[in-house]
């Protein structure tokens, strides 16, 4: 669950960065977000083709899967209780915010419906983006808080 919370926030980082290196080439001004814009520009140069945001999409993506993997074998190897409730509701709440996470990147990417509107800005962007990070965090802390109860209980009840 840390890998997934840690990921997320890689993957947030580079979002916010791609974002500030794409303003930094069309106003020729310099970067508001400067730590996650020389993030963004150290992980550009060590990938191969540049594709430092897709990288950062693909390990989003299998750390996610990772996650799901483990959510679903402690679920099988425990039972269910109040903590395994607040922990799927969080996850729940990540996954749909994190839904709109992606479609906001695909209706504001070159040639998407709202590409160059009011949308498309910092101001819509960068607070999107922090509250997925944060929403996914804190399910990662939540699901590690139900595994952590469930195994003490299975423990404790051997």
């Amino acid at each position: 669950m840390s890998l997934w919370a840690i990921l997320d926030v890689f993957h947030t980082i580079m979002a916010v960065g791609h974002y500030e290196d794409r303003i930094t080439v069309v106003t020729h001004g310099s970067a508001d977000v400067v730590p996650a814009w020389l993030a963004y520009e150290v992980w550009q140069q060590l990938m191969p083709r540049g594709d430092a945001t897709i990288v950062a999409d693909r390990f989003w993506i299998a750390g996610s899967v990772v996650a799901a993997v483990a959510v679903v074998i402690w679920l099988v190897r425990t039972r269910r209780n109040a903590a395994w409730a607040w922990a799927w509701a969080s996850v729940l709440i990540a996954v749909l915010v994190q839904g709109l996470f992606w479609v906001y990147q695909a209706v504001t990417s070159a040639g998407g419906a709202f590409d160059k509107t009011a949308l498309d800005t910092r101001w819509v962007a960068y607070p999107l983006w922090t509250v997925a990070s944060l929403v996914t965090v804190l399910a990662a802390i939540r699901t590690a808080r139900a595994v952590r109860q469930a195994a003490r209980q299975g423990s404790a009840g051997a």
